[in-house]
């Protein structure tokens, strides 16, 4: 068998050989012809033919775009050239050109697959999937269709359903590289950690593209890699309070399904003297810091712990005892959910810290995703405060997936968010009986590469408390950066701005900066 094999790889190196030296002869002896005659239509077509055999597509394209200038309606320049725009990944473009030609052919199903693959690489599912099951119900090939299927469940996070087609597929043909490979990704989405390694290691053994194969190991191997991170924030607000933190906080990985986790913080904050805000002593500043140790581990299949322990302590309070326990629950695909409780100083001005009041804070979230366009968000919470005030907040948050694009993503939504307090106490934070907000929310997202882009949020809107005789302008506004998403080294910048109400009931703005540097090992 090795003998075999090893004829094999002989022989087909030697036939990639001849081909090459084919292709490029066939590349010389095409631009010297199209030299003498540059728009001649039989030439420019052969030129962008050999071309694409070359691999060379932007010359394809050129030669392509030249061609359809002279030729307009012609339907197969208009597909041959939306399929080599997607392969060199000028997705935008190809998908107008294969756009136009599924309007005036909607029943060619190769035309349909590779439209389909299109929009799933620029990041839209959804429509992707409708495409596949045009390409189907076309007649195409049912093979073809499921493994597109379980690629494009994967990525749009229905990473159960993808399971569930990749393994239908592998039951019967249980080397298919493209099963596995979605398989892989699929179980990485759903939290499934140690089988997502598994399973990578059981597609080296697949014959299957080496490109595509290094490019999920490092898609999966490095998020789980432990590391060290460096945080730093500021704020500034109309209240007149500065709030600075640096933190520290590593991640030990045990195995892909538990870690141990460690950190560190010091901060300060800072009000103007005689303000209300300044600690109880009139001191303007008040210095803090603190430490936890605690993990994660995955309990179940759909089921993720962590916890963490700690102390905090500044120079005008006696220290306290910090905690946080959380749980991610996924049962199905559409519905994620994260119930939290922590305790800790109520960490808002330097009058709220040197009257050493502790929050102990209850909040559950939930995500529900009936498809790939909608997503809902709905939290609730509740929090007790050690000066005897109770705080109750309640969320919701739905929004579209409007545009996804080559080079950037727009989702558009609402949301709502209303929360009161039971007691009115001048301790320096805000408390007011009913706080309400309802905002027109744009999430942008510019992709820069696969592993860089910035994030911006902008949220418009109107707010009130009962002080209020009628609703009053708010918002929120943030940008954040990440750069190195699977690198050794990974940036975070982020900065935002916050219209509110302040401690006052008077007009509120908050500046807000970060920076995060994050090293794997």
């Amino acid at each position: 068998m090795k003998i075999i094999f090893c004829v094999c790889c002989i022989a087909g190196m030697l036939n990639n050989v001849y081909a090459d030296e084919e292709a490029e002869k066939a590349m010389q002896d095409i631009t010297r012809d199209l030299a003498g005659d540059p728009d001649d239509p039989a030439l420019l077509k052969s030129y962008a033919e050999i071309a694409t055999w070359n691999g060379r597509y932007n010359e394809a394209i050129a030669s392509y775009r030249k061609l359809l200038q002279q030729q307009p309606d012609n339907d197969a320049i208009v597909l041959a050239l939306a399929r080599v725009e997607s392969w060199q990944g000028e997705l935008d473009a190809a998908a107008l050109h294969f756009d136009s030609y599924i309007t005036r052919n909607p029943n060619d199903k190769e035309a349909l697959l590779g439209y389909a693959y299109n929009e799933s690489w620029r990041g839209d599912f959804a429509y992707a999937l409708e495409l596949l099951e045009n390409y189907r119900i076309a007649g195409g090939d049912e093979n073809e269709y499921e493994q597109a299927r379980a690629r494009f469940l994967t990525g749009g996070g229905f990473s159960n359903q993808a399971l569930t087609v990749a393994d239908e597929i592998l039951r019967t043909d249980p080397y298919n590289y493209h099963a596995h490979f979605s398989r892989v990704l699929a179980l990485k989405e759903a939290g499934r950690l140690q089988e997502s390694l598994e399973g990578l290691d059981s597609l080296e053994s697949i014959p299957g593209d080496a490109r595509s194969k290094s490019e999920l190991q490092r898609i999966i191997r490095t998020p789980l890699r432990s590391h060290l991170r460096a945080d730093a924030s500021w704020s500034t607000d109309s209240d007149g309070i500065d709030i600075g933190t640096v933190a520290v906080e590593g991640r030990y990985t045990v195995n892909p399904e538990f870690y141990i986790r460690a950190g560190t913080r010091a901060g300060y904050l800072d009000s103007d003297i005689g303000s209300g805000l300044d600690t109880i002593r009139g001191d303007d500043r008040v210095s803090n810091y603190s430490a936890w140790i605690g993990g994660s581990f995955a309990a179940t299949e759909y089921l993720w712990l962590h916890g963490r322990i700690g102390q905090h302590d500044s120079n005008v309070t006696d220290s306290t005892g910090i905690f946080r326990a959380e749980a991610e629950f996924r049962p199905f695909d559409q519905l994620y959910l994260n119930a939290a409780v922590d305790r800790d100083f109520h960490m808002v001005s330097p009058r709220a810290l040197s009257l050493d009041i502790t929050r102990t804070n209850e909040q559950l979230r939930a995500t529900w995703r009936p498809n790939l366009d909608y997503t809902v968000e709905v939290q609730a919470g509740y929090a007790e405060f050690s000066d005897d005030n109770e705080r109750w907040n309640l969320a919701l948050a739905p929004r579209r997936s409007v545009l996804r694009r080559e080079n950037y993503n727009l989702d558009l939504g609402v949301s709502g968010r209303w929360f009161g307090f039971n007691d009115d106490l001048a301790n320096g934070y805000y408390d007011p009986a009913t706080y309400q907000q309802y905002l027109v929310t744009a999430f942008y997202y510019l992709k820069l590469s696969d592993e860089d882009g910035i994030s911006v949020i902008i949220a418009p809107g109107f707010h009130k408390d009962e002080s209020m005789d009628s609703y009053e302008f708010s918002g929120n506004f943030f940008a954040e950066g990440t750069f190195g998403l699977y690198r050794d080294w990974m940036l975070n910048m982020r900065a935002g701005l916050v219209k509110n109400i302040g401690v006052n009931n008077t007009s509120y703005n908050r500046l807000e900066a970060g920076i995060s540097i994050t090293r794997r090992f």
